[in-house]
């Protein structure tokens, strides 16, 4: 499994059940402010990487600094003989170059998450430029506990993020909340503009695209042929197993993000032993779907299979995927 994808892990595979994270005060004592850094692009020859982005220093997470190795930060524990220790890491399936700033260069625009021992697990958005040869963390801004993505963009200036996240009535486990947040780059760092709420975390949601699968786990590609999507359309999943057609009816859960669907039917067609297989296993994975949610972008559909193992079935818009 990469570095990167634990930090995000929790959002599809959190089962029914909530609680209150359990963090110190010092390491979350309010919002955290980005601190005012070098921003020149002095011998700039290029935007950073996520090679360099996983061994730069970057501020306004706790009240110091802290420096990723391999894209990792583990400090000490928070108490002599205690488990909780803070630790960062790098998201290194989330990074895109913009110019963030308004001075015709690219900048590097990545996503870290934060945790320190207890059920919380806290992202921020970061950007990094290079100058006189280091990179610089330009700015820092925290996001919230347990936030998914749905996607990202750079608008009218702004470093837009379409987000789920908790809304006012929401338990810590389970975000419903959709909306649009936005960030400028300032010499101060990063300043968060107007958020415009979408509405909340349904499986309606999901209807405006056809979603073609890309890993059948994490770490773990899907066959690129024949296809294999889900659709949900009309109050009914359906789609292509890759040799046979398939539909169900829709089951939401109690909890925003539960999800199960109801006995699955299909087509009878023959094909490929090799196909045949993907199918089957697909099949039974989507059966036992517990819950949806966004990782990076991608629909996560969290299945638990007959011994309580987790697999995460994700997807992308399959009018973008190539």
């Amino acid at each position: 499994m990469r570095a990167g994808v634990l930090g995000l892990l929790f959002l599809a595979t959190a089962l029914p059940g909530c609680g209150t994270p359990d963090v110190s005060e010092d390491s979350h004592g309010g919002e955290p402010i980005s601190s005012p850094v070098e921003s020149g692009h002095s011998g700039a020859a290029h935007r950073p990487g996520l090679d360099e982005a996983a061994d730069a220093t970057y501020h306004g997470i706790y009240d110091h600094p802290v420096t990723l190795s391999g894209g990792i930060f583990e400090g000490a524990p928070f108490a002599d003989g205690g488990v909780s220790a803070p630790r960062v890491e790098l998201l290194q399936d989330f990074e895109f170059g913009a110019d963030v700033n308004g001075d015709g260069l690219q900048e590097t625009i990545v996503l870290l998450s934060e945790s320190s021992g207890g059920s919380g697990t806290f992202s921020y958005l970061a950007t990094l430029t290079m100058a006189d040869g280091r990179v610089i963390n330009m700015g820092t801004a925290p996001l919230g506990d347990r936030v998914q993505i749905q996607g990202w963009r750079i608008a009218d200036g702004f470093i837009e993020l379409d987000m789920v996240q908790s809304g006012p009535e929401d338990a810590a486990c389970c975000p419903s909340q959709l909306v649009t947040r936005r960030w400028t780059q300032t010499d101060r760092g990063l300043t968060e503009g107007p958020t415009d709420i979408r509405g909340k975390l349904s499986p309606e949601v999901l209807a405006s695209a056809e979603w073609r699968l890309v890993a059948m786990d994490l770490g773990e590609e899907a066959p690129k042929d024949p296809r294999v999507t889900i659709d949900f359309s009309g109050g009914r999943v359906a789609g292509s197993s890759g040799c046979n057609r398939y539909m169900g009816s829709i089951v939401n859960g109690r909890m925003p993000g539960e999800l199960s669907f109801g006995p699955l039917a299909g087509t009878m067609m023959a094909c490929p032993e090799e196909i045949m297989e993907t199918e089957k296993r697909y099949m039974d994975l989507l059966s036992r779907v517990t819950r949806f949610s966004f990782h990076l972008g991608k629909l996560a559909l969290t299945s638990v299979d007959e011994d309580g193992n987790v697999h995460l079935l994700l997807f992308e818009d399959s009018s973008t995927a190539p």
